[in-house]
């Protein structure tokens, strides 16, 4: 799949219920962005998102009160995404609460096998200019998720720590990749051809168990402990974030299997320049505990306080595609460095214009344990490699507007260092990365 945006046009509507200065805002504020994109297989992509602040008296500016954040889009061929957010310091006197409620619909989600090296990703396979060409759906499936989660965090009284607890749902509805669907109203030379992926291939294979194909239900619930010094929420200029979380999944709250994981991560914020020039990274361990199973297609949801899903991609490693990584223990780092480079007004509201180097690495620490007894020989050395699993790294950089200090529109671009990994990646989405 070759995915390209051909339209991107960013309209910002402004209201304030408050008079404002240049240091200060107080009451509503908020910004939205539409965009149109199209996917040769997918179609036309239309939708907007907004994103609603509300700041009070102004007092605790930048830190809003409130953020609503709803997001929807769509695609002519029936994929599909909805978001809404809800993070309030406020609702709930002295917590922090925060709501999230997902759907997404993707006809064509990523899926390149388990353990990075291990599996081969080879690109020509869904090249269709290529001879090797196999489908350009080849390491994709048919997935959708409805997803609801609920958070709590509470300072412990006269400290930067603060106890988490937090509840998510997800049902997954999975299954291989709908070519016909797809190729409805296609010109006859861009048509998928009937030809299995691999999903199909690890079904067959038995990696991924029939009881699993189709998807299941996922309830857990969280637990940790958070410390924060950060001076500001997005794009600190100096503090540290710290989490360690734990994810209990059991059967008795309706998973098909249990498992249980934990979520080790460490941000820090060092000013070299203050407010001008700051040096980022994020630590991040990641594993899964006991003897427990997850099922393939929750493998990608990681355990953490915001919402992530994937090794790889915009959110984790960038330029590197989505779920390239799928392991049971995983350990990451992202470092960048992040300059302000200029500040100005529009419309009464502070705005800057940022951007950041970045450097993403990843390096698996347990793999997904599974029985070869059913590959052939032939297979095995066609889909599967016996290469070391080594450092999947990737670098890059990006260009930021933000809106008093919280709207912020990112666009960043990163390339893979080793080409088992893919070659590059761009992404346009909302905020930093950490």
């Amino acid at each position: 799949m070759r995915h390209f945006i051909i339209f991107v046009f960013s309209l910002f509507l402004l209201m304030n219920s408050f008079a404002q200065d240049a240091e200060q805002v107080s009451g509503w504020n908020f910004g939205a962005l539409p965009a149109v994109g199209f996917d040769t297989d997918l179609g036309l992509q239309y939708g907007a998102l907004v994103n609603l602040f509300y700041y009070g008296d102004g007092s605790n500016y930048p830190r809003y009160d409130h953020s609503l954040f709803i997001m929807g889009s769509k695609y002519t061929k029936g994929s599909a995404d909805a978001i809404v957010y809800f993070d309030s310091f406020t609702l709930i006197k002295s917590m922090r609460f925060t709501g999230r409620a997902s759907f997404n619909r993707n006809q064509t989600f990523p899926f390149y096998g388990f353990n990075g090296f291990n599996s081969v990703y080879n690109r020509d396979w869904q090249n269709d200019m290529h001879d090797d060409y196999l489908t350009r759906a080849f390491y994709k499936y048919d997935r959708s998720l409805s997803k609801l989660t609920i958070d709590l965090q509470d300072t412990i009284q006269g400290t930067n720590w603060s106890w988490f607890a937090g509840w998510d749902l997800g049902y997954y509805k999975v299954g291989t990749v709908d070519t016909e669907r797809l190729n409805e109203g296609q010109a006859e030379d861009k048509k998928l051809p009937d030809s299995d992926v691999l999903f199909d291939k690890y079904v067959d294979w038995g990696i991924i168990s029939a009881d699993e194909a189709d998807g299941g239900l996922i309830n857990g619930i969280k637990l940790g402990m958070v410390y924060d010094s950060r001076d500001r929420m997005t794009n600190p200029n100096k503090g540290t974030w710290f989490e360690i979380l734990y994810r209990y999944s059991p059967t008795f709250l309706g998973n098909e299997t249990s498992h249980n994981k934990i979520s080790i991560i460490q941000r820090q914020y060092i000013p070299i320049k203050k407010d001008l020039l700051t040096f980022a990274y994020r630590l991040w361990y990641h594993a899964t505990l006991g003897k427990g199973h997850t099922p393939f297609y929750a493998q990608n949801y990681l355990t953490a306080s915001n919402f992530y899903e994937g090794f790889g991609g915009a959110n984790t490693i960038r330029g590197m595609p989505l779920n390239r990584i799928v392991s049971d223990d995983f350990l990451l780092t992202n470092i960048e460095l992040r300059s302000i480079l200029a500040r100005f007004k529009v419309m009464g509201q502070n705005w800057y214009m940022g951007a950041n180097l970045f450097f993403d690495a990843g390096l698996i620490t347990d793999p997904i344990d599974y029985s070869d007894a059913a590959i052939s020989a032939n297979d095995k050395a066609l889909y599967f490699s016996t290469d070391e699993d080594l450092i999947h790294s990737t670098a890059g950089l990006g260009l930021k507007f933000v809106m008093n200090e919280n709207f912020a529109i990112s666009a960043e671009w990163g390339k893979s260092l080793d080409l088992r990994d893919g070659d590059t990646g761009f992404y346009l989405q909302m905020s930093y990365l950490f």
